[in-house]
């Protein structure tokens, strides 16, 4: 399917039990509490204390190297968390311009008004990079976000093919 900035999705949201992120070594102790986060991203302002993860293993590499994260010598980990068994909120049709770059102001208050409403621990929303694939915008601050369990860490080797604009 090509990607066009229509805001309606290509896939059906997962019924997710588990999340993913790729993070330095250094920062496993604390993957999901939106630390590293705080720079702003496409689906919240600077400064907004919310992390972001992936629906799937290889969600999370395609966003790590959409980030510059493939230029990175450090060594990184793949952590898989569980979650509680409930449906989380879906944004299944994000407003029309959610893909453009620069980030807009009108995109971000999107999650930033859902950090602010503290309704859920988690909100689903389509990844930018795959129709097919969905990331996940975590509130650190949530009651739930204690239930969270890291069932894994695995180092991450990313293929040097990778790392290479010729592939």
């Amino acid at each position: 399917m090509a990607a066009d900035d229509s805001s309606a999705t290509a896939s059906k949201p997962p019924r997710l039990r588990h999340l993913y992120r790729i993070v330095a070594r250094s920062q496993a102790d604390a993957p999901f509490t939106g630390e590293h986060c705080r720079q702003g991203g496409r689906w919240s302002t600077p400064g907004v204390h919310l992390a972001y993860a992936s629906a799937s293993p290889g969600g999370a590499l395609l966003e790590h190297l959409a980030h510059g994260g493939g230029a990175s010598r450090r060594p990184m980990v793949l952590v898989c968390a569980r979650l509680p068994a409930t449906r989380w909120p879906v944004l299944s049709s994000p407003p029309a311009g959610w893909r453009a770059r620069p980030y807009s102001r009108r995109i971000r208050a999107v999650g930033d008004r859902w950090i602010e409403s503290a309704e859920s621990l988690l909100l689903l929303v389509p990844s930018a990079l795959i129709e097919e694939e969905w990331n996940v915008l975590i509130n650190p601050e949530h009651p739930q976000f204690r239930r969270l369990e890291v069932q894994a860490i695995r180092a991450v080797v990313i293929d040097p093919r990778l790392r290479s604009s010729r592939g």
